[in-house]
């Protein structure tokens, strides 16, 4: 494998164009490479990942159910101490109280140090029902600092409020932290809240405590029963917001999108909120979005009531949900992918992101099998891939338009993708999901990943020839 890997490489470095950007797209041919990262802690269902291009270092955000602390694991080039030859660094990066719960992770190059990645954290603190973040800089094991902080606290006493479940976190373009999260009250309806980090200099902030006292502004989006059952966030080419989360209460998904940005005159903004909804069927649970290059939204989700994956666009007109009485138009296009099956209560894993030529791709846990485990699939469009024969989505009468694969069959006594997510930051296509080991007894959870060799995307800055410099290789 690593000798085919290495020749499309060299192919595409003989073509000498600066600074170019390639891609060697995956056929069904290719099989993916799966590790198991940590295997000393009970990891829990809520984990996220990124990927930093330009320093090649994946970061994986985790909760240890043992301990109750927030970890980390990042790939390094040496001097690790957990996963496959000790290629992963994995640390505690909060183990105060009980933290880690919903976490959520962004990570960007450094702008002023080379060789450095920022990332931020998102999570819950379920000791002071609060929403907390870290905020850190990697360099390799002896050279990172990290430092906690709290957005907002809750109320731990009678008509409680917790603050930060289901947590979100997205950098924009000049690398400053985006959060959506839910805000859920023992007396009174939930919420889906936005904050967003200023640094204190845009005035009006109004969250933000100790260190960061009055440097965020937190704001409303939605109010109701039910709401921010489950939260996806991305940013669009503009960085303006785009929140989908599930309404449990009604039972489908809403789309929210911040239309004005922030400024001196405007501190909040405006929010214009889509109801994603097809039918009168429980459709929307574990809902992930996309926003793709021309700021065009992409959702996938689970439909609880037939047990199937489903995947929305926004088409403005013409589609077959999302009525806009507006509009007076249907404003997405709702398809069937694939059967999930159904866990019975608890959460199915779905994510979804787009590859390097904007083709949406999902991520999702299979549990149609009545006598096998749960398993980890991929979904995308077939158009978008070579020597595969379309078996999943819309079906036109005739002809399928996806391609479904499995990727993890788990095993006699492991359920695999419980809880999914999925990064493919310049088409480095990488999935960090849950294991589920029922033996020996107590069941204990395992953090796994999934990446893809033939999706080769590179730049030809990145040393031509010299093979330790792909992350595909080392990991």
């Amino acid at each position: 494998m690593k000798q085919i890997t290495l020749a499309i490489v060299l192919f595409f470095c003989a073509l000498g164009v600066p600074g170019a950007l390639y891609a060697a797209y995956p056929n069904a041919d290719i099989p993916w490479w799966i590790n198991r990262i940590d295997t000393t802690r009970d990891v829990d269902e809520g984990l996220s990942i990124a990927y930093d291009p330009v320093n090649r270092r994946s970061f994986i955000t985790y909760h240890d159910t043992t301990t109750d602390q927030l970890w980390i694991a990042i790939s390094v080039d040496q001097d690790g101490n957990c996963g496959p030859d000790n290629a992963w660094y994995c640390m505690a990066l909060d183990d105060t109280g009980s933290v880690g719960q919903y976490s959520s992770i962004d990570v960007i190059p450094d702008h002023n140090a080379i060789g450095v990645s920022d990332y931020y954290v998102s999570y819950f603190d379920s000791s002071n029902e609060s929403l907390k973040y870290v905020e850190g800089l990697w360099k390799d094991p002896a050279n990172n600092t990290h430092f906690a902080h709290t957005i907002a606290t809750g109320n731990t006493g009678i008509g409680g409020v917790s603050i930060g479940l289901h947590s979100k976190v997205k950098l924009d373009s000049s690398g400053a932290p985006h959060i959506a999260y839910q805000i859920r009250r023992l007396l009174g309806n939930e919420s889906v809240y936005y904050a967003s980090f200023t640094g204190g200099f845009q005035g009006g902030e109004n969250c933000g405590e100790g260190a960061v006292e009055n440097q965020w502004i937190c704001e409303e989006v939605a109010l109701a029963e039910g709401v921010g059952a489950d939260i996806s966030l991305d940013l669009d080419s503009n960085d303006k917001p785009h929140i989908a989360y599930y309404d449990s209460n009604l039972g489908y998904p809403l789309v929210a999108i911040k239309t004005t940005a922030k400024s001196t005159h405007d501190l909040t903004g405006s929010w214009v909120i889509w109801t994603v909804q097809k039918g009168s069927t429980v459709t929307g649970p574990s809902v992930s979005i996309w926003v793709d290059s021309g700021d065009a939204d992409h959702l996938a989700y689970y439909n609880e009531t037939d047990g199937t994956l489903e995947y929305a666009y926004y088409v403005i007109s013409g589609g077959n949900c999302g009525f806009s009485s507006q509009s007076m138009h249907w404003e997405w296009q709702c398809d069937w992918i694939d059967d999930m099956g159904s866990v019975g209560s608890g959460p199915m894993g779905i994510a979804i992101d787009g590859d390097a030529l904007d083709n949406p791709v999902i991520a999702y846990e299979d549990a149609s099998s009545d006598l096998g485990p749960t398993r980890l699939k991929l979904a995308r469009p077939y158009s978008a891939m070579s020597n595969v024969t379309p078996n999943c989505g819309p079906n036109g009468g005739l002809f399928y338009e996806w391609f479904c694969e499995a990727l993890d069959d788990g095993g006699l006594y492991t359920d695999e993708a419980s809880s999914i997510a999925m990064t493919s930051r310049k088409g480095l296509m990488s999935i960090a999901y849950h294991e589920n080991d029922h033996y020996p007894y107590p069941a204990e959870g395992n953090l796994k990943t999934a990446f893809e060799p033939g999706n080769l995307i590179f730049s030809d800055d990145f040393e031509c020839g010299n093979t330790d410099a792909w992350t595909f290789v080392s990991q």
